[in-house]
């Protein structure tokens, strides 16, 4: 089956669940959904109005997938779906859910909610969820699989063999991680070398020593970089005293790279996350209101700056037509540096460049920019406009501009993050702005300067 016809089918499948929805079939709805990925089922629910989702949360629960499918659905519905969930359903999914999901939900709670929902699930899952509560929020710790699949070093290869094919069936292994007797993390061993290796030879003589890992407080975005750098399937999680006590695979990176993509997208436009196209009209109101006021602070402070020379260009109308060429371009060069800084600054890039270099590269490049692109608005003036002297202003303004662009561009972003502020948050607004101030200061003073020594030779 093709791809399309698929798409097309699941589809089909999903408007006749709402449909079965409406008639409360639940017996059919259940025959119909188990069919279903995750992900399907996740964007199923985020569809449905409120009386059927509540249904087909019921019918979720039966086959002990509610908890899995609500993690996968963006924060802003699922926060609206628990605003109207009744207490008992609250219950029966945290006696359903996996312990990490349960920590994600906890978010959506008041704290009287959390402690009834917690005092009312086996000790040993509140248990569970206290520890991993414990964790700072966005960090390794907070979103680990626990616990993970382990050997003591001391077990030969036949035996080991025999734990993993237990094992196996009841979660997906990637490596098999060794531990001493104080349970902490010594090796790791392959697949392959448990296939290939005599059965009698302990872990210990044939386990690899070096074995990458990250601690339970190590934040989600350095963990993706060690993930991403050494394209692990999986890395293990240890606790401050090398006990072995989870495990973070790709594709909870995968989330996290995406979500800070997300974030990183949003923040340079000046949008928060929870804003999406399902989130009511109000709350976007509020969340874009703030930087559109900011946005017109600096609108105001850059027309300040031409203000200045209302004199030069009452006298120079031809310069009107040309302040905007100057502007775009240098906004255009700053937008470009900063987003290479910022990803540079995302993905570890700096670990192998330095700082330094990096800006002297930018400015290189908006050096070569500026004196290309100023040569060639200039020769397109003087022959529209016959002036060589306007034409020598837009080349000298444009070439300083790009290289004031390429500065800003490079420079804010690695200032935040040295300043522990996410460099995506607000580098955009101030790198432009900055630029348009520059360029047209530099473009309407050195006019001003040519008109009051050539006067009118323009």
């Amino acid at each position: 089956m093709t791809e399309r016809k698929k798409m097309k089918t699941q589809s089909f499948q999903m408007e006749r669940i709402k449909k079965l929805l409406k008639t409360d079939d639940k017996k059919q709805i259940t025959q119909s959904i188990k069919a279903f990925t995750t992900a399907d089922l996740s964007s199923l629910m985020a569809a449905l109005d409120k009386n059927q989702s509540l249904v087909f949360l019921e019918i979720l629960l039966q086959l002990n997938r509610a908890s899995a499918v609500l993690v996968e659905m963006p924060q802003t519905a699922l926060k609206d779906f628990f605003s109207y969930t009744s207490k008992e359903h609250k219950l029966a999914l945290f006696h359903e859910g996996k312990a990490e999901d349960l920590v994600y939900f906890m978010d959506f709670f008041s704290e009287e909610e959390q402690k009834e929902l917690l005092e009312a699930i086996p000790l040993t899952k509140n248990l569970q969820i206290q520890q991993f509560l414990k964790y700072p929020k966005n960090s390794v710790g907070r979103v680990m699989q626990s616990p993970v699949f382990s050997l003591p070093d001391h077990f030969t290869v036949s035996l080991s063999i025999e734990q993993l094919r237990y094992r196996a069936k009841e979660e997906p292994i990637y490596y098999t991680y060794c531990v001493n007797r104080q349970k902490k993390l010594v090796g790791v061993v392959s697949m392959r070398q448990l296939a290939t290796f005599d059965e009698d030879i302990p872990l210990n003589k044939l386990m690899g020593k070096s074995v990458i890992s990250v601690k339970t407080n190590t934040p989600l975005k350095e963990a993706a970089q060690v993930v991403v750098h050494y394209d692990f399937p999986a890395l293990p999680v240890t606790n401050e005293k090398n006990e072995l006590v989870g495990l973070i695979t790709k594709d909870e990176v995968i989330d996290i790279i995406q979500e800070q993509a997300t974030a990183d997208l949003y923040a340079r436009v000046g949008l928060e996350e929870d804003d999406r196209i399902f989130t009511p009209t109000w709350i976007s109101i509020k969340y874009r209101a703030p930087w559109i006021g900011l946005n017109l602070l600096m609108a105001i402070t850059a027309s300040s700056v031409i203000s200045l020379f209302e004199e030069t260009m009452s006298h120079l109308i031809i310069l009107a037509s040309f302040k905007n060429i100057v502007a775009g371009v240098g906004g255009n060069t700053a937008i470009q540096s900063l987003t290479v800084i910022t990803r540079g600054l995302a993905v570890g890039d700096f670990r192998f460049f330095s700082t330094y270099k990096a800006i002297i590269k930018e400015l290189g490049i908006g050096a070569a920019l500026g004196i290309t692109s100023g040569l060639g608005a200039g020769i397109i003036t003087y022959f529209w406009k016959g002036s060589f002297l306007v034409s020598s202003v837009i080349v000298i303004a444009m070439f300083l501009n790009s290289l004031m662009a390429s500065l800003a561009g490079s420079c804010i972003p690695i200032l935040l993050n040295h300043f522990r502020s996410d460099p995506a948050v607000s580098s955009g607004v101030l790198a432009t702005t900055l630029t348009d101030i520059f360029g047209f200061f530099s473009f309407l003073g050195i006019a001003a300067l040519g008109l009051k020594w050539f006067g009118g030779g323009f």
